[in-house]
Order: structure tokens, then C-alpha cells, then sequence
């Protein structure tokens, strides 16, 4: 194995060769926008930067200006392309156009500590790539494919992208994912008629060559319309389920990490007020969004079952509980995206757990608190909800 500084020597000599990159050296070119010869088809028009918030008697002004500062990034358009004889390196999420040109906008990613800002251009060999005949759909999401998340989220809106494109999700004779062993991934593919060898695992075959690839420039997170239909159409059966609970409580009692200490002790307090606990562990994506998309009012630590957001119906409320030392803005950007009530409070430390990573560590919450809170959050609602 070559050390990093002699790979990035040698990678350096080779990129000035007359050969290509599916053979030998990295990528000729690195392409930063989405150049007109690509014929893109822009799908929805980016966004500017959220504006700063008024102040909310539902969340305190110091986490709101932390949620605010964590989700005021500006929304670049997004665009599909099909593109032809394209290439797909998996290590690195970088998607490679018939002329050796890396497409940075469509490759997931910007590694500012990369040469050429992806770590494709520090590569002596790439491997020979797998030929794939026909078309292919790019679902590989860098930010974790196993990620429930990240896979709702990022990977399939991009089947109804497709089909805004002219591309039936299933008239795909690949698609191509890293390591899809989760549920949701299966249920995914079933969804949109794909049989088990149609989906190759990019882990296993790092470097590929598609007759004609389908790729979206990314997701991001939940900010388009275009998105949030495609994810609602994929999951969302019936327009309001019957017989869910409208006021849900969302445990994380049986999650590997982050949980709450107390949440026996502050379920308590709020089932009085009409809440019903629910554990999402092992429920179906269509079970989740037919939950979600009855309630009226959630309450939920911060985790990956928010991204079940997308299914609520207009209205609804949630109550995001914020771990001490790890505050994101994503589900509170989501909820203002929808047409969603937002409140936010945020937990306590726990003493022993103080120098573990803030992205693992459990939290307690101040039960009295948390029922003032929802309390006036129920004041606001029609008393159906």
C-alpha cells in the first residue's frame, strides 16, 4: 500500500498521460458547475439562506439562534442528468462523464482536503470498472445509505426525479447502492418493482461503467418540493389513517445510544394529556408514515424517526427534545419547509456521560419543563389533536 504523499505524487504524473482513467491515473478534469453539454434537467430551484427567526415563546432564544446558525445554508438547484458511457467510483462518491471529467455537482461531496477536491484525482489506479448495459439509477448517498435518515431523505425521491425525466423507476436495468442490507432498503426496491439482481452493491464493485447513467445532484436533506412529494407518493397510502394516535410520544428506549434517562418518568406526566408512546423499531416505512401522518402533536428526541416529518399533514406539531452538547436545525428547517409547529427544549447532561461523544451521549429531561411546554403547544390546537 503506498503512502498518501507518494500516491499524490505519482497520481499527479499520470493525470498528464494520454490514457484515460478507466485504465490507469486519475480523472483528466474536474468539473464544479452543471455545464450546459451535460443536458440536465433542472427538476426545482434553489433557495437563499433562511431568514433569522422572530423570537418563539415555544423555544428558548438561545436554541433557536443555534438551530438557526446549524440550518442557514443557502439551497442550490437540482438538476437530474442522464448521462452517457458515464462512470461511477464508489470510494469517493465521484461520478466520471464519457471525457474523464469528474462532475463535482453531481458526485456528492466537496473533500476540501482532497487534491482536486476529491480523492479520485490522488488515485493511481481506480480498478477496472464493471461494465453495467442499459440504464442505470445512482442512489449511493454519502452521508450513510444505512442511515434511515439519509436513505428516506436523499436516496428515494430521486426514483420520482427520475420519472420527472422520462426515466420509470422500473425500466431501470441497475441501480446502484453501497451495502443495501437494511429493511428499509428492501422495502425500498419492492416499492418500485426492482427484483434483487437489479440492484448492485457498490461496495463490492467500487468502480463501474454505465451504457447510460441517471444521476440527481444532491438532495439536500428535505429542502424541495419536488422531494418531499416524491417521498410522500413512494410511502403515503391513503390520505389519513384511521385509528392512530394524534398525540405520539417517540421512545428511543430500545436505541443503541443518545436515549433519554427519564422517559418512563416523563411519559408519565405527559400521557395525562393524551400521548401515546410508540417505538418505531421494526415498523415498516409505510407503517411510519401512516403514524406520523395522523398525528397532530409529536414529541421526540432528535434522531433519524424525525425524518418521518415529511409524512405529517399540514398543521401538525412537533416537539423536538435537543441533546445538551449536539443541536442541529434539521427537523426544525423541515417543519417550517411543511407548514409545520415547531418547539424545541433542550435536555441535560448526564453527569457520567459528560466527556463521551455528544453524538452518543444519553440526556435527561426536566419532565415539568417539557409538560409546561406542550401544554401550551395543545392551547394553540383544535382539541381534536
Amino acid at each position: 500500500m503506498l503512502s498518501r504523499p507518494i500516491r499524490k505524487f505519482i497520481a499527479a504524473g499520470l493525470v498528464r498521460g494520454p490514457w484515460n482513467s478507466r485504465w490507469l491515473g486519475p480523472p483528466k478534469h474536474g468539473v464544479r458547475g452543471v455545464e450546459p453539454d451535460l443536458g440536465a434537467t433542472l427538476i426545482e430551484s434553489g433557495y437563499p439562506p433562511l431568514p433569522v427567526p422572530e423570537p418563539s415563546p415555544s423555544t428558548p432564544p438561545g436554541l433557536l439562534a443555534e438551530l438557526h446558525r446549524s440550518s442557514a445554508w443557502d439551497i442550490p438547484p437540482l438538476y437530474l442528468a442522464r448521462l452517457r458511457h458515464a462512470r461511477y467510483y464508489q470510494p469517493s462518491f465521484a461520478v466520471i462523464d464519457a471525457r474523464d471529467r469528474l462532475l463535482h455537482a453531481f458526485s456528492q461531496g466537496w473533500e476540501e482536503s482532497a487534491r482536486g477536491c476529491n480523492y479520485a484525482f490522488e488515485q493511481v489506479r481506480l480498478r477496472r470498472p464493471r461494465h453495467l448495459p442499459g440504464r442505470s439509477l445512482l442512489l449511493d448517498v454519502k452521508t450513510h445509505s444505512q442511515n434511515y435518515f439519509h436513505w428516506l431523505i436523499e436516496a428515494v425521491p430521486r426514483f420520482q426525479l427520475a420519472e420527472r425525466a422520462g426515466c420509470a423507476p422500473g425500466g431501470f436495468e441497475h441501480v446502484l447502492v453501497s451495502s443495501p442490507s437494511m429493511a428499509f432498503h428492501t422495502e425500498t426496491f419492492a416499492r418500485f418493482g426492482l427484483a434483487p439482481e437489479r440492484i448492485v452493491d457498490t461496495a463490492a464493485y467500487p468502480h463501474v461503467e454505465c451504457d447510460e447513467l441517471v444521476v440527481a445532484t444532491e438532495p439536500a436533506m428535505f429542502a424541495y418540493d419536488a422531494a418531499v412529494a416524491g417521498i410522500r407518493a413512494a410511502f403515503l397510502t391513503r390520505d389519513r389513517p384511521v385509528g392512530s394516535p394524534s398525540r405520539l410520544f417517540v421512545s428511543r428506549a430500545d436505541a443503541p445510544a443518545r436515549r433519554i434517562r427519564n422517559e418512563e418518568e416523563l411519559f408519565q406526566r405527559l400521557a395525562p394529556l393524551g400521548f401515546t408512546r410508540v417505538s418505531l423499531t421494526g415498523r415498516t416505512i409505510a407503517e411510519q408514515a401512516e403514524i406520523f401522518h395522523g398525528a397532530g402533536v409529536i414529541v421526540s428526541a432528535h434522531g433519524a424517526a424525525l425524518a418521518n416529518l415529511v409524512f405529517c399533514a399540514p398543521g401538525a406539531t412537533v416537539v423536538e427534545l435537543h441533546y445538551p452538547r449536539y443541536t442541529l436545525g434539521l427537523y426544525w428547517r423541515m417543519a417550517r419547509q411543511l407548514g409545520l409547529g415547531y418547539a424545541g427544549l433542550q435536555g441535560d447532561t448526564v453527569a457520567a456521560e459528560a466527556g463521551k461523544d455528544p453524538r452518543l451521549a444519553d440526556m435527561t429531561i426536566d419532565a415539568e419543563a417539557c409538560v409546561a411546554l406542550v401544554t401550551e403547544v395543545l392551547k394553540l390546537r383544535p382539541s381534536t389533536s
